[in-house]
């Protein structure tokens, strides 16, 4: 009898034991924030979307004469660029650059430079789908003939819709189309995390 006592204990014992260790206690506070992991895939790069091009030598061009209705003779040269799609040119932006050695300046097309007692010129271009027409107008005359400018061109096609005036997704998302023209040549390279010495995506 006292055996099986002994034994009915003992076991009473286990079970009580086995309970306490799977009862839950309250929760503690909160620990203090990890560390911050590595991003992902396309957060790293920031240019799922963006197209861009190297720097190419506006030698590269074939460059000719045509008339444009703003502009009276402009000299232009036309670059395939398969990115300029309709609905970019609807709703993206399109960002192109100009760089001389000889001044070691980047600016954004348009660029305009020289004197109007002189000759003010004016380097720009076109979108048409598949295509960026780069043209020199001279605004002082009207006419700008047989002209190749000297230096490079780059462009940056940047999807993702505008909706009221600013873009809607990817690493641009809430910028306005203003914000991006503003900002100089190596915040977009920033942002977009663009290799700045012109290899292309």
């Amino acid at each position: 009898m006292r055996k099986m006592r002994a034994l009915s204990l003992l076991v009473s014992a286990f079970v009580m034991i086995a309970a306490g260790c799977t009862k839950e206690g309250p929760a503690g506070p909160q620990g203090s924030s990890g560390p911050q992991g590595p991003p992902g895939a396309t957060g790293a790069t920031g240019t799922a979307n963006v197209i861009y091009s190297a720097w190419f030598a506006t030698s590269t061009l074939t460059w000719a004469d045509s008339t444009h209705t703003d502009f009276g003779t402009i000299s232009r040269g036309n670059r395939a660029a398969p990115g300029v799609t309709a609905t970019v040119i609807d709703q993206g932006v399109v960002l192109s650059y100009y760089r001389n050695a000889a001044t070691a300046g980047t600016t954004l097309l348009p660029y305009v430079f020289g004197s109007t007692a002189t000759e003010l010129k004016r380097y720009g271009f076109i979108l048409k789908t598949g295509t960026i027409t780069y043209f020199v107008a001279n605004l002082t005359t009207g006419t700008a003939t047989g002209v190749t400018p000297v230096g490079d061109f780059r462009y940056v096609i940047i999807p993702g819709g505008v909706a009221g005036g600013r873009i809607m997704s990817g690493a641009a998302s809430g910028y306005s189309v203003s914000d991006l023209k503003a900002m100089s040549y190596q915040q977009v390279v920033s942002l977009f995390h663009i290799p700045e010495d012109g290899s292309s995506k």
